[in-house]
């Protein structure tokens, strides 16, 4: 099934390669991929195919190739948005969609933490819209969201304690802006740290707080739940298939 928001150009060609695993990813999973290597795996194909199956966008520069780190990123607007006049009608796949946010070097970090939030068995958005439906405006918005229970809970990414708990911080914000839950990763050794700051602002509510925060300590990210429910605040130890039942 198609997962994709983009608003298609009816006057352009859509891209299309011969191979046609590939020109699908391209059209309909956009956001499945973001490096020639993801591609190729995805289609069953060297990369070498890709690459050869994508060489006359390449040449006539409606792709490009972003090299960063070790890895080989498939740019879908290397001419920027809105795509030039003549240019063939392609959604913007993951790397683009991280660089439009982040910038390169953001982006590719960002990334990084996907892919290894998908490795720990989370499933991971990373479009905003996605992951603020149904909640009120902030100003730090996230850059990932995990799903649980069928909802994307906004992910804090090494936040600073201060920013969690401060008057204003994270933890204010997501509160005010309606949402049932926020996840924080943390650094591997970071957990008594965060579950600190998360126990004090919550001990310090003039009233009762609906915001429960989920600490994934990386590399594992495995969940501790720590839930307004609980008059002591005790963080709870809970697995991915059981946490939707606290807070959804």
């Amino acid at each position: 099934m198609s997962d994709i928001d983009y608003d298609w150009d009816p006057s352009r060609q859509a891209i299309s390669v011969r191979d046609p695993r590939l020109t699908r990813l391209l059209l309909r999973e956009p956001g499945r991929c973001a490096t020639l290597n993801e591609y190729a795996q995805a289609c069953g194909l060297d990369t070498s195919d890709v690459v050869e199956m994508l060489g006359g966008y390449l040449d006539s520069g409606a792709l490009a190739l972003d090299f960063f780190g070790d890895e080989v990123f498939v740019n879908t607007a290397p001419l920027g948005r809105p795509l030039p006049r003549g240019s063939v009608d392609v959604p913007p796949n993951l790397w683009e969609e991280l660089r439009e946010r982040a910038g390169t070097e953001t982006a590719y970090a960002l990334w990084r933490m996907l892919r290894s939030l998908e490795r720990s068995g989370w499933s991971v958005e990373h479009r905003v819209h996605r992951i603020m439906f149904g909640l009120g405006a902030v100003v730090d918005l996230p850059y990932l969201g995990v799903k649980v229970g069928g909802v994307v809970v906004p992910a804090m990414i090494f936040p600073h304690l201060d920013a969690l708990g401060r008057g204003g911080g994270l933890l204010d914000q997501y509160e005010r802006a309606g949402a049932r839950a926020l996840a924080a990763i943390c650094d591997e050794r970071g957990l008594d740290e965060v579950v600190t700051a998360v126990r004090r602002w919550m001990l310090s509510r003039r009233g009762p707080t609906a915001l429960n925060v989920l600490v994934l300590e990386s590399p594992r990210y495995n969940p501790t739940l720590l839930s307004p429910s609980d008059t002591a605040v005790r963080p709870v130890n809970v697995t991915r298939d059981t946490l939707g039942q606290y807070f959804f």
